[in-house]
Order: C-alpha cells, then structure tokens, then sequence
C-alpha cells in the first residue's frame, strides 16, 4: 500500500475542534483511515507495520484492532466489500 503511510500519518495530526465543520472533517478523515486500515488487512499487510505508524493514537489504534479481527478474504469483491463495510 503506497498511500497507506501518509493516510496514517494524518491520523497522528487530526485534533478534534468545537466548530461543526472541523467535525465534519474529522469525521471523513478517520472515515478514510478505516478505509486505508482495512485494505491494509485485506493486503495482508502484517499488523506490527501499521502499528507503528499509528502508534499514540488511541482512535487509531482501536480501528486497527478491530480491522485486524475481520477475516482475510481470498476474492477481490469480498475484500472490496470488507472495506466499504467497515
């Protein structure tokens, strides 16, 4: 996953402010780090790689754990569909 660092990487910098829309984006950027997490899974890509971007991040974290619970799937629809469904 060439993308998945910087994605992760965000996940280290997004604070959560009081203003609706900076909510919003918070919201859409975890959105896409559990995106980026579970493709990451459905790579194969081994945990302990991911953790240490994430790593400090309790959000992060508890999204990466819960991911790597998810079956591995073989097709590529039901990987597909893995990461649209979580």
């Amino acid at each position: 996953m060439n993308k998945l660092l910087p994605v992760l990487a965000l996940s280290l910098t997004i604070s959560f402010g009081t203003v609706a829309n900076e909510s919003t984006e918070v919201c859409v950027k975890y959105s896409e780090l559990a995106a980026e997490i579970m493709s990451s899974r459905q790579s194969d890509m081994p945990i302990a790689k991911i953790y240490e971007v994430l790593k400090g991040s309790n959000l992060s974290i508890a999204l990466l754990k819960k991911a790597y619970k998810e079956p591995l799937w073989a097709s590529e629809q039901n990987k597909k569909k893995a990461v649209n469904e979580f």
